[in-house]
């Protein structure tokens, strides 16, 4: 007869193990006997006093680290069942058995298609930008769009273009627990090529642009996007967005607004720092900045008006890169003077980020293309 082990959780919260043998009714079956018979994974359950907290660890045949599964409780007809889900990327299937004999099926709910993905996501719009009046995508569908950009960057740099990348069902995403680590590329729905390589490439970005911006984001129509994003769809259209990836598969207006945050600060540092010979480059970059009058875009009355009147600044590129580095590193000194009371958002870093990039939302795109350009790691 086969030993299994079984973890439990007393009600004072103490972590048990308890062996029980197949067939056999021990004490953790007055919890939850849940028999897990896996083709050749080994596994773990863990239980609590609670029926809702459940939890099933088990071995993968070709990985060493064990995978965690959440168990969700559910009833169909007279039946109780349960649904597992895990990280696993290949499918799998755990028939379960508890002690009163009923079968449980597991499923994988973590890796999907682009058109599952977006049955289960309709609005990929940020609310918290929203209320800003400002159109920024989500973290999951910014981090989603940037795996996309990958996975086509990754082919194409192989010389492999796909041509049918305007069916969602061609993108394959692979999540971390609930977050999206990988998109991969799926040669399934394909029709037969007639198309030379350059148009093959050139509709592969066409494609590309339709799933991000109309599929994932829902188009453009009746929609202002921010100047950085725009910039994206530019660029995807562009007959040269080859020539371009360096800058389109890590594009800034895809970036987490704490990197977005912190960006400029490291640019600084590195411009601070440089060489006599890479300090010039840079200093050439800058001036070759779109110039427009960008004092007019800080807001009145703001603790960002009263950052410019304590310094000196003039309508330059590279005073604009100044002045926007001392508001983010500096909106908290004293004589910056932010009432509690009517400007308390000037104390949050994520707004700070978003009404200095209202100031110029190109510059992270500017700055971006600079590092590319002359090679500095940041």
């Amino acid at each position: 007869m086969e030993e299994r082990k079984m973890h439990y959780t007393n009600k004072r919260g103490d972590s048990k193990k308890v062996k029980y043998f197949e067939g056999s009714i021990s004490r953790s079956n007055k919890i939850h006997h849940m028999n897990a018979r896996c083709k050749e994974i080994g596994s773990d359950v863990e239980s609590s006093s609670g029926s809702n907290n459940i939890k099933l660890l088990c071995g993968h045949p070709n990985s060493s680290e064990q995978i965690v599964f959440k168990v969700i409780p559910g009833f169909s007809v007279d039946k109780q069942f349960y649904n597992l889900d895990s990280s696993l990327h290949d499918k799998h299937y755990i028939l379960r058995h508890n002690w009163q004999k009923r079968s449980i099926l597991t499923h994988n709910k973590y890796n999907f298609t682009l058109k599952e993905w977006l049955e289960r996501n309709r609005d990929n719009w940020c609310p918290i930008y929203r209320k800003w009046n400002v159109n920024r995508p989500t973290e999951e569908a910014k981090k989603l769009i940037q795996c996309i950009l990958h996975a086509v960057y990754d082919s194409h740099s192989k010389g492999i273009f796909h041509g049918f990348l305007h069916h969602p069902e061609n993108f394959f995403i692979e999540c971390n627990r609930k977050k999206i680590k990988l998109v991969y590329l799926v040669y399934e729905n394909m029709e037969p090529k007639t198309s030379i390589e350059k148009d093959v490439c050139q509709n592969d970005m066409l494609a590309m642009s339709h799933v991000i911006f109309d599929q994932i984001l829902g188009g453009r129509i009746r929609k202002k996007y921010p100047e950085d994003l725009e910039d994206l769809w530019r660029l995807l259209f562009d007959d040269m967005s080859f020539r371009n990836w360096t800058i389109i598969v890590d594009h800034p207006s895809l970036w987490h607004w704490k990197i977005r945050f912190h960006y400029i600060e490291r640019v600084w540092m590195q411009f601070l720092h440089a060489d006599k010979n890479l300090k010039v480059k840079m200093n050439d970059s800058l001036r070759r900045f779109p110039g427009y009058d960008w004092k007019n875009k800080i807001p009145s009355n703001t603790p960002l008006e009263r950052i410019f009147n304590n310094n000196f600044y003039r309508s330059t590129p590279d005073e604009l890169f100044r002045y926007i580095r001392v508001v983010r590193f500096h909106y908290k000194d004293p004589n910056v003077r932010i009432d509690p009371q009517t400007e308390a958002d000037y104390l949050e870093e994520r707004f700070i980020e978003h009404k200095t990039t209202e100031v110029c939302e190109l510059l992270l795109v500017y700055l971006h293309r600079m590092v590319c350009q002359l090679g500095i790691e940041i």
